[in-house]
This record gives structure tokens, C-alpha cells and sequence, in this order.
């Protein structure tokens, strides 16, 4: 209202100042009989002001928007997924409910992106993020953790309930071929589960800890396969 209040302010001193007033009272008498043009002065500047407010809002938001979603996948960032789960906790620790996670990676994706290419190897990313999207349940959040791994995120799942869903995800990327220069790629993952009823909000470090380390004895046993890890 203020800044609305600045371009008829503005016109008031000039006005003054050119017209020379002797008594407040000549400078009212002009206002009143320029009240059409003071008015159209406010609204005009309260408009520009709430439009320009609007598009840096607009602008802001989209700047928050890219900054929490890997540009490559499509998937929400590392830090966004962190931020998910630690709102998941805090619902689990609150109601004394299971939450789980999943580790999934990408097997033998360096000989993927050495025999066919990076744009290839990029090709399998965003193949491998649609597929996670896609059979994931709507509560549940899926991001990029970093390079060819990724982790989801599910509220009130069971540890068991979580290994038949990653189980069900490996099978789904297995059975996939990636479309690529006139050949198919035939990608697998290796996926590692933890999960349990947190004890309290700070669960989510030991959650993916278990997951990382459940994923690594996945690696040794030969990949494409599902592991489990102990949080306690």
C-alpha cells in the first residue's frame, strides 16, 4: 500500500513544486480537482507492484522447483528425498509405525556406459527412474541418490512388505530392454531393504546405512538379487 501510495506522493511534491502553493489549502484544491488522475495514479501503481510481486513469486517457486528435482531423471534430488524421509519419521515415531527404504543400483553400469556410451548410459537413468515411478504406490517417494543409485522411500511398510516390493521392482527391470542405436540394453539392478519401527526422528541415517550395506552383499552375491539389512 505503501509503494501503491508513491507515484500520486511523487505528483503531489511536483505539482507543488511547479505550481508554487501558498497555502496547503490551494494544494488540496488542485488534488481534488485532479482526483481522477490521482486515483488512476494509485491503482496503476498498486497493479504494476502486485504484478511484479507476482512474477518474482512465480520465478522464485520456480527456482525452488529446479533446484529439488534432478534435471537428468526427473526424479526429486537427494536432499528433497532426505527431507521426505525425515517427515516419514516423524509420522512412523509419532503413530509407532513401520516406515522402510530401498537402495536400488544399477548393475555393471560403468561397462553400460563403456560399451555403448554416456547417452546411453544416460538413456538407462531416465528408463530406470520411469520404471521406479511407475510401480511405485502413491505414498511412497522415489529419488536419485547419486550417480546410478537411487533410494525410495515407504511410509508404513514392513520390512517384509518392502523386500516383496523391491523383489517385484527387480523382476520389472530385468524383464525391460532399453532401446538403444538398434540394440536393446539389457539392464538389472541390485537392491538392498531396511526398515522397521523407528525409535525416535533420527532413524533415517541407520535406515540407509542398512540399506547401502544390504545393497553391497547383494553386489557379492552375484547382483540382480535382494537384500536385507539389520538396523539394530
Amino acid at each position: 500500500m505503501v509503494l501503491a501510495l508513491g507515484a500520486p506522493a511523487g505528483w503531489m511534491v511536483l505539482s507543488a513544486l511547479l505550481n508554487g502553493y501558498s497555502t496547503p489549502a490551494a494544494l488540496a484544491d488542485d488534488i481534488s480537482a485532479n482526483s481522477t488522475l490521482y486515483l488512476y495514479l494509485t491503482v496503476a501503481t498498486s497493479v504494476a507492484f502486485t504484478t511484479f510481486g507476482y512474477r518474482l513469486g512465480v520465478q522464485a517457486e520456480q527456482l525452488r522447483r529446479a533446484a529439488s528435482i534432478d534435471h537428468l531423471t526427473g526424479l526429486v534430488t537427494r536432499q528433497r528425498l532426505f527431507d521426505f524421509l525425515d517427515q516419514a519419521l516423524a509420522e512412523a515415531v509419532r503413530y509407532r509405525r513401520p516406515i522402510a527404504v530401498v537402495m536400488v543400483d544399477i548393475d555393471h553400469f560403468k561397462h553400460i556406459n563403456d560399451r555403448f556410451g554416456h547417452l546411453a548410459g544416460d538413456d538407462v537413468l531416465r528408463a530406470i527412474a520411469r520404471s521406479l515411478v511407475e510401480g511405485k504406490r502413491r505414498p511412497d517417494i522415489t529419488g536419485r541418490f547419486g550417480g546410478e543409485e537411487f533410494l525410495i522411500v515407504l511410509p508404513e511398510t514392513t520390512v517384509e512388505e518392502a523386500f516383496e516390493f523391491a523383489e517385484r521392482t527387480r523382476a520389472r527391470i530385468a524383464a525391460e530392454r532399453v532401446p538403444w542405436g538398434g540394440n536393446e540394453i539389457n539392464v538389472t539392478v541390485s537392491l538392498g531393504v531396511a526398515g522397521g519401527v523407528p525409535a525416535d526422528a533420527s532413524w533415517g541415517d541407520r535406515l540407509v546405512e542398512a540399506a547401502d550395506a544390504a545393497l553391497y552383499e547383494a553386489k557379492r552375491a552375484g547382483r540382480n538379487v535382494v537384500r536385507i539389512g539389520k538396523t539394530d
